[in-house]
């Protein structure tokens, strides 16, 4: 009856959806590694050009870590087909990103 819910809140990898993946980031103060979830299409927001076409999405994230305060921003660009145009992140730093 409540195997919806159950999904919901699992955090197994299968649950994962094919179009989410994991970017590793560094916090620059503690030295913490940190997995962060993306769901693009979730989490994007749309750009669009002169003709409202959409030109890009971008998709910003706050991430604090356990060990101390500080609080990184993630700011990661895509083009209109998903593939990542940029990525950067303040007060840490982009170890992997796993697909």
């Amino acid at each position: 009856m409540f195997s919806w819910l159950k999904k919901l809140f699992s955090s197994s990898p299968s649950q994962i959806s094919s179009s989410s993946f994991i970017v590793s980031v560094k916090c620059k103060r503690c030295g913490e590694i940190i997995d962060v979830r993306v769901r693009p299409k979730e989490e994007a927001n749309p750009e669009f050009g002169d003709m409202d076409q959409i030109i890009k999405y971008e998709l910003f994230k706050d991430v604090l870590g356990t060990k101390c305060p500080n609080l990184m921003r993630l700011h990661i660009e895509f083009s209109p087909s998903w593939s990542i145009i940029s990525k950067e992140i303040e007060n840490g730093e982009i170890i992997e990103i796993k697909k």
